[in-house]
Parts: structure tokens; sequence; C-alpha cells
């Protein structure tokens, strides 16, 4: 039995989610264990994923939840091998957490939250959102 957790995000808007890797089994990205939240965007927007309330080293991804696909991916010092916002939280020192701003469409996706290489530890990420002006929410269905 995987013990990645996966829960439903929802909103996912304003929200801080958080918990431990510790223990859990690598499913995505590194060797770290994952923790896997599914969240839906009914309108078109940026959504930026702050960690720097962290205490290890964090990668986060988003995937597309219906193909798997990583739409966006950041680890810590500006690292931004997909072309968005991604910025560390301060000095770069030993705890380096990720900030990442992604702009999403509307559809179903997966906030992973792990450690570069195999680090885990207790998170904090925080959620804000921007809607793209003149988006309109839409219903979105996700498989669970």
């Amino acid at each position: 039995e995987l013990q990645t957790s996966k829960k439903m995000a929802s909103p996912v808007c304003g929200n801080t989610f958080t918990g431990s890797t510790v223990g859990r089994d690598n499913v995505f990205g590194n060797a770290a264990g994952d923790d896997v939240y599914a969240f839906t965007m009914s309108s078109a927007g940026t959504i930026t994923f702050d960690s720097c309330g962290s205490n290890y080293d964090t990668y986060l991804r988003v995937r597309d939840a219906n193909t798997g696909i990583q739409v966006a991916g950041c680890d810590d010092c500006g690292d931004d091998q997909y072309g968005e916002g991604c910025d560390n939280c301060g000095d770069c020192s030993w705890v380096r957490t990720s900030v990442l701003t992604v702009k999403l469409n509307v559809g179903c996706y997966e906030l992973v939250i792990e450690g570069y290489g195999s680090f885990e530890g207790a998170y904090a990420v925080a959620v804000t959102c921007a809607t793209e002006e003149g988006a309109y929410p839409v219903a979105v269905t996700c498989a669970t």
C-alpha cells in the first residue's frame, strides 16, 4: 500500500497545506516521499505555491491530473526549468524552500510536495491565486 497522501484541495486558493513527507512513498520525481493534493481550476489564472513555511529543502510540482504530465516544477534559488516564476524564500541557506508561480488553464491538477533529492520533512505551502482578466468560472469535473 502506498504511503503517499492524496488529498482533495477545494478550494485551493487562500489555503495553507500542512503535513509531512517523512515516511511517505516516492511516486513522482525525486527520491523523497511525496504528498499530493488534487485541485481544479474553474477559471484560468495564475497560482502561487509558497513553501517558505517548511523546514526542509522542498521541491514543488504541478501535474495535469488527466495526463500525468508535469506542467510546472520548482526547486530553490531561482531554478526555473519550466519557464514560470520560481524563486527561493531567502538567502539559500541549507533549508531551501520554493515559491512556484504558474499560469494554469481550466482543468484538473495535482500539487506534488516533495523534497530535493531524498530530503523529507514538515511542510507548509501557502496558496494564492489571481484570476485572468475576462475569465469566468466554469464547471470542471475531475476523476478522484
